[in-house]
């Protein structure tokens, strides 16, 4: 659920509405405070890295197996990791569109 949910932000066209996207879905679906604090990211990682194991009876115990990342997951993680770091400078960054 926690994947599918994120599912419905595939529109946003802003880093940091994505953002937003990811921790008002962890949030809801795991129980994590997520306040875009660097010291929570191993949270984050933890919870991502659990996301995409999946236990798979295999006769002698359990494999993990890694299964399908919807772009969904990609771009609000990417864009929640990337505000951590956009907040936490001095002074602050700022997200800025690609230059083609």
């Amino acid at each position: 659920m926690f994947q599918l949910n994120l599912t419905q932000y595939e529109d946003l066209e802003r880093a940091e509405d994505r953002a937003e996207a990811f921790k008002i879905v962890a949030e809801k679906h795991c129980g994590l405070n997520l306040n875009y604090d660097p010291a929570k990211l191993p949270l984050v990682e933890d919870l991502l890295l659990a996301t995409l194991e999946v236990g798979v009876e295999n006769g002698s115990g359990t494999s993990g197996t890694r299964v399908p990342v919807p772009d969904a997951l990609v771009r609000t993680f990417g864009c929640y990791t990337g505000e951590v770091l956009r907040r936490h400078p001095a002074p602050p960054g700022s997200w800025r569109s690609e230059v083609v």
